[in-house]
């Protein structure tokens, strides 16, 4: 019974548009939370659920941060529950999220980046993809998402990245240095791809997943010797430079696509001075 609930519920968050990566990783916390609990999981209270908890810590010694991810997994799946009728209540919410002090964003330095560019010069998709993402801020899921028809030329280029999830669509602007790279590259495309084909194909016209675009970054920078760094940080650099640069935190925010203007102010610690509005309502170049 157990199992077919995680597979209903695998089943809502795909028409919920959930990402690929987020589905797997909470039908895993919840296959961990059917095989340490003792009844089944409709039937767990909230000190049973923590006796679950309890016992994954000790025997897999999960971070605070991990524990907090898995319970927002029980959370939702109780939440679905609730709402098919299966139970009724939600014994996660009654439990408390382990504290824990969140990881500083990694912002590379422009020596970094710029030898992240020079290392991946030969391989033109992949440089275009960093490129893309360090002159943008958009997320790596959005990036492979991309379909040639979602570049948009004219006097104003922009990237057009589609609502996905709780992600509302937008228009990313393209600056004059992403612009002429993103033009290079789509020269080399198949004449055969059409505009739904996607931006970052494979040889079969096939989208290109989020761990292989992870993986060949993570090489490029261990390759040069950028250490303590991840794909992540790309978007984190977008939004650390125009933030230095006084571009105003509202068009910022709207570019990256964050939903709350706080989120984007957490960045500001990051600055090595005060942040002071330049006026400049144009995102600048990296």
């Amino acid at each position: 019974m157990s199992k077919e609930l995680i597979i209903e519920f695998a089943a809502y968050l795909r028409q919920a548009k959930r990402s690929d990566s987020t589905i797997i990783a909470y039908t895993k916390d919840l296959d961990q939370l059917i095989a340490y609990s003792q009844i089944a999981v409709h039937d767990l209270d909230k000190d049973q659920l923590q006796k679950v908890i309890n016992k994954l810590t000790t025997d897999f010694g999960f971070t605070p941060k991990t524990l907090s991810r898995k319970l927002n997994s029980f959370r939702m799946f109780y939440k679905f529950l609730m709402e098919l009728g299966k139970v009724t209540h939600n014994p996660a919410e009654l439990i408390e999220h382990p504290r824990f002090i969140p990881k500083q964003p990694r912002v590379l330095s422009q020596m970094e980046y710029l030898a992240l560019l020079q290392i991946t010069n030969n391989n033109k998709r992949l440089y275009t993809m960093i490129e893309l993402m360090l002159q943008t801020g958009i997320r790596i899921g959005e990036l492979s998402r991309l379909q040639i028809e979602d570049v948009k030329w004219g006097d104003k280029p922009s990237i057009f990245i589609s609502k996905y999830s709780t992600n509302p669509e937008r228009h990313v602007p393209i600056n004059t240095k992403l612009a002429s790279e993103l033009k290079e590259y789509m020269d080399t495309l198949p004449e055969r791809f059409g505009p739904k084909t996607p931006l970052f194909p494979t040889r079969e016209g096939k989208a290109i997943i989020i761990r292989n675009i992870r993986s060949s970054i993570d090489r490029a920078m261990q390759k040069c010797g950028i250490k303590n760094a991840c794909v992540n940080d790309l978007r984190n650099t977008f939004i650390v430079a125009q933030l230095s640069a006084g571009v105003p935190i509202d068009l910022i925010a709207d570019v990256v696509g964050h939903r709350s203007r706080v989120t984007t102010n957490k960045y500001l610690t990051l600055l090595e001075k005060p942040y002071k509005a330049s006026g400049n309502n144009q995102i600048v170049e990296l």
